[in-house]
C-alpha cells in the first residue's frame, strides 16, 4: 500500500480490523470481546496492510454489518490517539522502513503455468534502498535471480535495459541505466549473482519527473524475461530539511520543530518516526499535513503523550526517517468542496501530482524527558 495513503485509510481499516476479529470468533461475545482486547494489547490493530484492508471489506460483503458493540470499540480505540501522531510498532513495516522497495518474486518461466509449483523453481525479484529520488540523488535497484531448492542466485544475462518516462511523457526512453555485478560503484558485493543498476536524472526537464520505469530484458536458464520496475523521480526539489531542530512540551506532547527550506509554496505533507533512544523501541509515527509558503518554515511534529506513557518509557528519544513531499494537486485543497459540487473546473496541468523532498539522512536526539512530563490521557478525552 501507498505509504502516503495510510492515514487516509487507517480509521476505516481500525473498524474493519476489529469487524474481523469480532467475526472469527464462535464462542459468543464475551470470548470476541477477549480476544479484540488482546489484539489491541498486542498492537495487532496498528499498522494493517493493504492485503488486511481487502480482507477485512470482503469479511463485512460476506457477514453483514457490524455489531454496534463492535463499532464503538473500534471507535475508542482509534480515538485514544490523534490522526496525525499514531503509535509504531515493528510490524509496521512500511512505516519503520519507510524507503525501501521490493517487488514480490516473479517465475522466470511463464510457459508452465498449468503447474504453478513448477514456476516457483527459478525467480526473479527487484530490491532498493529507496522507491524514489530528488534533486541530483542517484536510483539504485538490484536484480536478483534465485532457484528456491535449494536456495541458489543465478547470474542473469543482461541483454537490454533502459529507463522510460512516465505515462504522461508516452514513456520516452531516457538516458540508460548503469549496472554491473563487480563490485563498483553502488553494487555490494562482486559476483554474488546480484546485478545492481543505477540511474541519475540526464536533465531537470519535465520528461524525467515523475513515475518512471526501469526495464530490463535478461536471460536466465535458458529463458529470456522482461522485467519492470517503477520508482519515482523529482529532478527539481521543492525544498530541504535545513538539519536545524527545537523541541518543547506543549499540552503534555512533545513538539519537534523542524526547519525546512521551502521553495516551492504549496501543501506538504512531512512525516517522521520516534524511538526511544536506549532501547531502540519504536513509539511514534507522526505526520504534518498543511501549507507551507517560501522561504525558512518550522514544521511542528508532535509525538503524543499517552504514547510514551503506553511504552512506559522515558529518557531521551531520536527522531528519524524525517521524510515529505509537496502536494502538487492542480487544484487548491481548500477548494476541494467545491470541486465536489460542480461549482469549480480544474484544468489538467499534465503534471505528476507530487514533488519529493531530500530525505534527512541523519537523526536529531532529544533531550532527557521524565514521563511525568508527558500526559497520560487519551485524545478524544483532551477535545473540548
Amino acid at each position: 500500500m501507498n505509504k502516503k495513503m495510510w492515514m487516509g485509510l487507517a480509521g476505516l481499516i481500525l473498524i474493519l480490523a476489529v469487524v474481523f476479529l469480532w467475526k472469527q470468533g464462535s464462542g459468543g461475545q464475551s470470548e470476541n470481546e477477549d480476544r479484540i482486547t488482546r489484539s489491541i494489547a498486542s498492537g495487532n490493530l496498528y499498522g494493517q496492510s493493504g492485503v488486511s484492508f481487502l480482507k477485512g471489506e470482503e469479511e463485512v460483503n460476506r457477514q453483514g454489518a457490524p455489531t454496534p458493540e463492535a463499532m464503538e470499540l473500534s471507535r475508542q480505540i482509534y480515538a485514544m490517539y490523534p490522526p496525525n501522531s499514531r503509535p509504531l510498532r515493528e510490524s509496521m513495516k512500511d512505516l519503520i522502513d519507510p524507503f525501501s522497495l521490493q517487488t514480490s518474486p516473479l517465475p522466470v518461466n511463464l510457459n508452465k503455468a498449468d503447474n504453478p509449483e513448477d514456476q516457483k523453481d527459478i525467480q526473479y525479484q527487484f530490491l532498493g534502498p529507496k522507491y524514489f529520488i530528488a534533486g541530483d540523488e542517484t536510483f539504485v535497484a538490484y536484480l536478483k535471480v534465485f532457484r528456491n531448492n535449494p536456495m541458489q542466485n543465478i547470474s542473469p544475462q543482461i541483454l537490454k535495459a533502459e529507463v522510460l518516462s512516465d505515462y504522461q511523457s508516452n514513456k520516452e526512453k531516457l538516458n540508460p541505466p548503469e549496472y554491473n555485478d563487480s563490485g563498483r560503484d553502488y553494487d555490494q558485493k562482486a559476483g554474488d549473482g546480484i546485478t545492481t543498476f543505477s540511474w541519475k536524472p540526464g536533465a531537470k526537464s519535465r520528461k524525467y519527473w515523475g513515475q518512471l520505469t526501469l526495464k530490463v530484458q535478461f536471460k536466465a536458464e535458458g529463458h529470456t524475461v522482461n522485467g519492470t520496475l517503477d520508482f519515482f523521480s523529482t529532478p527539481n526539489i521543492p525544498a530541504t530539511f535545513t538539519g536545524n531542530f527545537q523541541e518543547d512540551i506543549v499540552d503534555g506532547s512533545l513538539v519537534i520543530q523542524a526547519e525546512i527550506n521551502v521553495k516551492n509554496s504549496g501543501q506538504y505533507i512531512i512525516e517522521a518516526n520516534l524511538y526511544h533512544k536506549n532501547t531502540g523501541k519504536p513509539l511514534h509515527w507522526v505526520y504534518f499535513n498543511g501549507p507551507l509558503s517560501a522561504g525558512i518554515k518550522n514544521v511542528p511534529l508532535t509525538f503524543f503523550g499517552k504514547i510514551f506513557h503506553d511504552a512506559g518509557l522515558d529518557g531521551r528519544f531520536v527522531l528519524k526517517d524525517l521524510r515529505g513531499y509537496r502536494n502538487n494537486l492542480p487544484f487548491a485543497i481548500e477548494d476541494m468542496a467545491k470541486i465536489a459540487e460542480g461549482k469549480l473546473t480544474v484544468e489538467d496541468k499534465n503534471e505528476p501530482q507530487r514533488e519529493f523532498i531530500p530525505s534527512y539522512a541523519e537523526s536529531f536526539v532529544t533531550q532527557e524527558y521524565k514521563l511525568s512530563q508527558f500526559s497520560d490521557k487519551p485524545y478524544e478525552e483532551q477535545q473540548p
